[in-house]
């Protein structure tokens, strides 16, 4: 009888998962701290929860944008050594980057897989920093002629179409949709839009609704030109009009901003009391 309850305990300790002293060291986390927070100049980064288990590295941070100007983090392109190994959080797919109102804020969160990353020490170089001017380099735009002969410009990163347009004796008017493909910051302000007629007479749109956009990667704005012209000076239906984008769009293009490395060692109290 003592035989088989000796048997039945060594099977209970053999299917139970705690019985192995290497899974437990699997799911201890050290954690860790560091002195200052790491300031590029234009950006300030605060450390927050940043630990580190057997398979996994977890990096979280407070970014303060100290400048009146865009600012963007790749995160791909941030760099960890823990413990002689040298990783990135890329997956093999590039992220979109984190865009930083001037002077505003944004959290970072990070993960890192791997093996062997129970480690006392990470140093991180902060790389993948970039920032774009608040005011954008004008672009040039294509010849446009109203009636529109084709719905489409590109207008350097800008692709615009034309949505609807209405041109009658008085009053043409016409709607677009452009979407900017740039990589920084692309600026759209219509209000200094205008058309030549044949005369070498420039006219002003008239359409006073428009507000400028600001647009990052694939984002799109609409807006709407209204010209209204004096039929004794041109009877528009029949009129063929040359459009002036003036200073439409602009693009800010991205500036790198230079790396820094940043130290954290292992905080002991802080590790003994989350593994407590």
């Amino acid at each position: 009888m003592r035989s088989l309850t000796l048997l039945a305990l060594a099977a209970s300790l053999a299917l139970s998962p705690v019985a192995f002293a290497g899974d437990e060291d699997d799911k201890h986390e050290n954690y860790f701290k560091t002195d200052d927070n790491l300031d590029l100049g234009d950006l300030v980064v605060e450390a927050g929860n940043v630990n580190a288990q057997e398979d996994v590295v977890v990096f979280k941070a407070k970014m303060k944008n100290a400048t009146s100007d865009w600012i963007f983090v790749k995160k791909h392109e941030i760099e960890f050594d823990v413990g002689g190994q040298t990783m990135k959080p890329f997956d093999g797919k590039e992220k979109p980057s984190i865009v930083i109102d001037p002077e505003g804020k944004k959290s970072l969160s990070l993960k890192l897989k791997g093996s062997g990353l129970h480690v006392d020490e990470i140093t991180v170089d902060f790389k993948g920093v970039y920032k774009a001017s608040s005011s954008g380099e004008t672009l040039a735009g294509p010849e446009f002629v109203l009636p529109p002969a084709k719905n489409k410009a590109e207008l350097g990163p800008f692709k615009c179409s034309v949505t609807a347009h209405d041109q009658a004796t008085k009053v043409t008017k016409t709607s677009w949709e452009c979407q900017y493909t740039g990589d920084g910051i692309g600026y759209i302000d219509a209000s200094g839009i205008s058309v030549k007629i044949q005369t070498g007479d420039e006219f002003a749109s008239t359409f006073r609704k428009n507000k400028p956009a600001m647009l990052k990667h694939n984002e799109k704005a609409k807006f709407t030109t209204t010209f209204e012209i004096e039929k004794r000076i041109v009877d528009m239906q029949f009129a063929t009009l040359e459009l002036h984008w003036g200073d439409t769009f602009s693009e800010a293009k991205l500036e790198s901003v230079d790396s820094d490395t940043w130290d954290f060692e292992l905080d002991e109290e802080l590790t003994a009391e989350k593994n407590d």
